[in-house]
């Protein structure tokens, strides 16, 4: 999601992975575009990056998940309405975690 994009990340580089080319430049110009499934280029990235030490970062990313959960929707009462999120557990429940979900912010 980018907001307004005038203003998007103006001195950011900005990496792109999509299976579609024709979204490639679409609505932002990125500096690395990578065409493909993601499964596949991530993959083929690994090797080409030298491994750190991660237990600080992983730890700062382990605060954050634990402050998300305390406001996950997942977390709420049950109110009648019908939330997506809700939606797409119940899938995952129904399916032993074997469905494969896909959206989109489009």
């Amino acid at each position: 999601v980018t907001g307004t994009l005038k203003t998007y990340a103006p001195r950011a580089k900005k990496i792109h992975i999509e299976i579609d080319p024709s979204e490639i430049h679409k609505n932002v110009f990125v500096d690395v575009p990578l065409v493909g499934d993601v499964k596949t280029v991530v993959s083929d990235l690994i090797p080409l990056v030298d491994e750190y030490d991660h237990d600080d970062w992983k730890e700062e990313i382990n605060s954050w998940k634990a402050d998300a959960d305390i406001r996950s929707i997942m977390n709420w009462e049950e109110d009648g309405k019908l939330y997506v999120a809700h939606l797409i557990a119940d899938i995952w429940k129904a399916t032993d975690g074997n469905a494969i979900v896909t959206t989109d912010v489009g």
